[in-house]
């Protein structure tokens, strides 16, 4: 019988790794990337509101049960339909209708203008938008009725004007 002989492997184990390609790579990728990268800068024009507007804005984050609810309902043929609804379930709804296809979002500010003057302390919008509506337009209807106008009415709480319509946009079928 033959005696086996064992290789001893510890030889062939060791070995060297190059990893110079890939520090070459990494080297010229990275630098790249940073270049090519966009940044977005974010500028915020903070305008102090008067105290009574302040005071009124908080207290109408701060409720739970509202006296009115005003809701905006997008539908991708029709346009808009905004609907006050009071404590008693009294419910007044407004069709503000696409022109040319497209959504009037002057028509709706003025409407909400016009909401706005009836109830001055309420700052909250339930916008209701239809699947066909793109995000797009969402954010106009949020940006007709954040703000008023310089040519709007004044509207007045507690002697002091307020510069702000509804800024509290609430997108009510969210998990729709």
């Amino acid at each position: 019988m033959r005696t086996l002989r064992f290789r001893d492997h510890s030889s062939e184990a060791t070995f060297d790794l190059n990893l110079a390609p890939m520090m070459d790579m990494l080297v010229s990728i990275i630098p790249f990337m940073l270049l090519s990268a966009t940044f977005m800068q974010i500028m915020l024009i903070n305008i102090p509101l008067p105290a009574p507007v302040a005071q009124a804005l908080a207290q109408d984050r701060a409720k739970t049960e509202r006296e009115v609810s005003i809701r905006v309902n997008m539908d991708g043929k029709v346009g808009f339909i905004l609907e006050v609804t009071d404590l008693n379930n009294k419910s007044v709804k407004t069709a503000i209708p696409k022109a040319a296809n497209e959504y009037d979002y002057k028509a709706l500010h003025k409407k909400l203008v016009e909401v706005k003057q009836q109830f001055p302390k309420v700052f909250r919008l339930d916008l209701n938008p239809d699947e066909a509506v793109d995000y797009k337009s969402i954010v106009k209807v949020m940006d007709a009725s954040r703000d008023m106008e310089n040519a709007d009415p004044k509207i007045l709480i507690d002697k002091a004007v307020t510069p702000l319509l509804f800024p509290d946009v609430v997108l009510a079928n969210l998990m729709g």
